[in-house]
Formats: C-alpha cells, sequence, structure tokens
C-alpha cells in the first residue's frame, strides 16, 4: 500500500465514500522516456487505496489518456483498472477531458457499462447533464452530474462575425446554463440527496502549469468564474489543472470546489508537487467531509539548475535511491553563459555523474539565462517547447471546429460531425504532437 493510514480517518458508520482523481494522462511520455511502469505502480496504488480505505465509488474528471491513440498497453492499463474495480464493487463515473478521444471512449461503454462504470463523454441535445445516481436509482447516496470537457460549439451557437465581447459573454452564459441545467435536473431527479458535479476546465484563479498543461481557451475565455457553479453542488470533482487544489480559496480545511491533480509529475516543473486523491464522505445525515490523501511512492522528478560547477555540487550531495522505488529522474538546467568545449561532452560528463548516483539523465543539458539573454545552447525545456506545440495545434483544431460549425453545424448531424471531428484531429493534427 502506497498511503498512510493515518492520513484519512476511518469512514463513519453509514457512510458513502467517494475518491476524485483525474488527469491520468496514460500513454504520457517525459522526452524521450516512456511512464508506463509510473502508470502501473499509480494504479497499483490507487487500487490499494480503494481497497484499503472503504471507497465506495470513484469519479475521474477526465484525460484518461494522453492522446487520442493511446498506446495499446496504455489501454489494456486502463480496461484492467476498471476489471479490477468491477471485481471488487466499485463502480466509476468517468469523464472525457480534452486530451481524451470521445469516440475512442464510447465505443467500449457499452461493455465497460455492464461491469457497473460510466462513461460520459458528451451532454445531450437537450442541454441537460447527464445525471448518474450511485449506488443505484432504487436507493441513491449521491447524485452526480456527469459534465465532460466542453468546446465552444458544445457552450454556444457559432455565429458570423461576433464581436469578441460576444462571444465571451455567450460562452460565460454557456457555461452558466449548462450547471443550471444540472443543478435543476438533481433537484429534479433526486431532490433529497447531496450532489456533486464534475468538469474539466479551468477555474479562475487556479495554479496552472504552463509546461503540461494544454491552455483551454473557448470563445477567447480561458476559465470559468466560480459563480457558474450552483450551491446545490456540495462538491465539484474537477480535472485538467495537474496540481491538486480548492476553491473558493482560503475557505476552512479547503473549499468544494477541488481539483484532484494528476496522480503522477507529468514533467519536472511538476516534481515538487505533493499528488493527491480527493476523498469525499457522504456521512449517514447527508452531510459532506471532504479530505485529500497524499499519494507516495512515485518515481522522483529532479531538476537541478546551476552553473557548471553548481550543477556538479547538486549532484555529489544527491542521496543513494531507496530500495524498492523507481529510479529518480534528473533534468540539468544551466543558468549561467559559460562557454565549453564541446555540448556533447559536458552533457556526458554530468550524465556520468549523475549515473553514478543511481538516478537516470534525462533529456541533454538544457540551458536557461536569468536575463533573457540569447544563447546559443537550449534555451527552454522540452517540456516547454512541447507545451507551445500543444498551444498551437489546440489554436488549430479550435480553427478547423469553427469552420465545421459554419458548414455543417453540430445540431444537424451531432454522430456524423462529431466523427469527422475527431477524424480530422487523428489524421491532421495528432501525428505532429508528442506532448
Amino acid at each position: 500500500m502506497n498511503t498512510n493510514e493515518t492520513l484519512l480517518p476511518p469512514k463513519s458508520a453509514g457512510a458513502y465514500r467517494i475518491l476524485h482523481t483525474a488527469d491520468w494522462h496514460l500513454g504520457k511520455q517525459l522526452m524521450d522516456q516512456e511512464r508506463h511502469a509510473d502508470h502501473q505502480r499509480f494504479l497499483e496504488s490507487f487500487l490499494g487505496t480503494v481497497k484499503d480505505h472503504s471507497i465506495d465509488a470513484v469519479i475521474v474528471s477526465g484525460d484518461i489518456f494522453d492522446g487520442v491513440n493511446p498506446p495499446a498497453k496504455s489501454e489494456e492499463l486502463y480496461y484492467t483498472t476498471l476489471a479490477a474495480l468491477h471485481g471488487i464493487g466499485v463502480p466509476a463515473v468517468i469523464v472525457s477531458g480534452n486530451h481524451d478521444s470521445p469516440t475512442m471512449l464510447r465505443s467500449a461503454s457499452t461493455i465497460i457499462g455492464k461491469l457497473g462504470h460510466h462513461i460520459i463523454t458528451d451532454v445531450p441535445e437537450t442541454g441537460t447533464p447527464h445525471i448518474v445516481l450511485l449506488p443505484n436509482g432504487a436507493a441513491p447516496r449521491v447524485a452526480i452530474a456527469a459534465i465532460p470537457y466542453m468546446r465552444e460549439g458544445d457552450l454556444r451557437k457559432v455565429e458570423l462575425n461576433e464581436a469578441l465581447d460576444d462571444v465571451r459573454e455567450r460562452v460565460r452564459k454557456g457555461w452558466r446554463d449548462l450547471y443550471a441545467a444540472a443543478s435543476n435536473a438533481v433537484s429534479n431527479l433526486a431532490p433529497n440527496i447531496p450532489a456533486i458535479a464534475t468538469g474539466h476546465l479551468t477555474v479562475t484563479g487556479g495554479e496552472t502549469n504552463k509546461d503540461t498543461e494544454r491552455e483551454i481557451r473557448i470563445g477567447g475565455v480561458g476559465d470559468v468564474d466560480l459563480a457558474a457553479f450552483p450551491d446545490r453542488f456540495g462538491y465539484v470533482a474537477l480535472g485538467h489543472l495537474h496540481r491538486p487544489q480548492s476553491f473558493p480559496k482560503g475557505a476552512e480545511n479547503g473549499g468544494h470546489i477541488r481539483y484532484s491533480g494528476s496522480p503522477i509529475a507529468l514533467g519536472f516543473s511538476e516534481g515538487n508537487h505533493q499528488k493527491a486523491f480527493q476523498i469525499i464522505d457522504i456521512e449517514a445525515s447527508g452531510n459532506l467531509a471532504m479530505h485529500t490523501l497524499p499519494i507516495i511512492g512515485n518515481r522522483r522528478l529532479l531538476q537541478l539548475r546551476g552553473t557548471i560547477q553548481e550543477l556538479e555540487m547538486q549532484i555529489e550531495t544527491l542521496a543513494q535511491p531507496t530500495e524498492g522505488e523507481l529510479q529518480p529522474w534528473v533534468e540539468l538546467v544551466l543558468t549561467s553563459d559559460e562557454t565549453f568545449q564541446s555540448a556533447d561532452s559536458l552533457s556526458a560528463s554530468l550524465k556520468k555523474l549523475v549515473t553514478a548516483k543511481g538516478y537516470a539523465p534525462v533529456g541533454g543539458v538544457q540551458r536557461d539565462i536569468p536575463d533573457g539573454a540569447v544563447s546559443t545552447g537550449n534555451e527552454r525545456t522540452t517540456d516547454e517547447l512541447l507545451s507551445e506545440l500543444d498551444i498551437i495545434r489546440e489554436n488549430e483544431y479550435g480553427t478547423i471546429e469553427h469552420l465545421m460549425q459554419r458548414l455543417m453545424p453540430r445540431n444537424d448531424n451531432p454522430a456524423e460531425f462529431d466523427a469527422l471531428l475527431a477524424l480530422l484531429r487523428t489524421d491532421i493534427l495528432e501525428p505532429r504532437s508528442n506532448g
């Protein structure tokens, strides 16, 4: 087991306990390193946590996979995990994220539904989100408004020659209307039970990480204000931002609008994040209690920064990895404009020092000069460059979707529209991405 028993109080008698997680990014690579072993370790920890802490249900708030065409072994991890949850009688409510292929997730939803899980990739044409009652409709303990990642065309009707301010207001209204519809549906279907909403989006004021998170900008609006979430929802289970955090900020014991964060560090810039699960206890009285359960046992990612001499000293002070941990990875960043005979020889010598300490160097020596001066070396990390590529690709994807809405509005034939959009993304945009 990779969690600390003392960090989560025992489940009280009659409580219904939910684990909230998100942003697994199965299939993700870090530079030239695959993360399959990291995800295997995490999912073992996840299943151990579900068993050891008497979890009754799981919410996964998007980005199960890192791309629309995940490796076969990543899909196997996903299906094996869902089968294991079924084996211990724990249902999962899974919504798609901006990295996921809705078509791919839907393709197996019927079979996965037979295992008691709920895969949600859209909002019906009525505008009312899917409502999932757990543990069942006959004796529900909680109602979940399962809202996946939403694109601009899902939130508003695209019109020609709109002013930017009008676009922004229509998108904001789209968010408000969507969550209001979810609140009304819950109140009509299950008026006397607690309610949870999901989402895969950026909340205003959220701590973001540009190296590992694709910026979500819809109609020129990059975030969603807290006012969009009605009071009917005692908890809002969010995905997309990789650092665990809660809103409203400053609330005692943390607010009820929460990001679980990614379960593993997806880049060196996340190496100092304390990854976590969010736990929601629905007491027999109907009150909600929220807890953050740290995830331990992940591979350590270390970014060492400094001059050549400082890097050598930092490497020298590295402690040997402990028995049983995945080999830690190290990124080396040179922060001075020192010249050296050969970049290859410098990289080789520093990597040799790192390897001797039992760590694995990842990538070449990066260069990041604080004053912003132009250098002939690598000025930015690979993560930063890939992030820029992702933003370019997302902008292109948004343009394609916008043009399609003009030529073939989604409301005319949603299935055909989604299939064509997925095909364009897969065949045109995705092959150029590595992040």
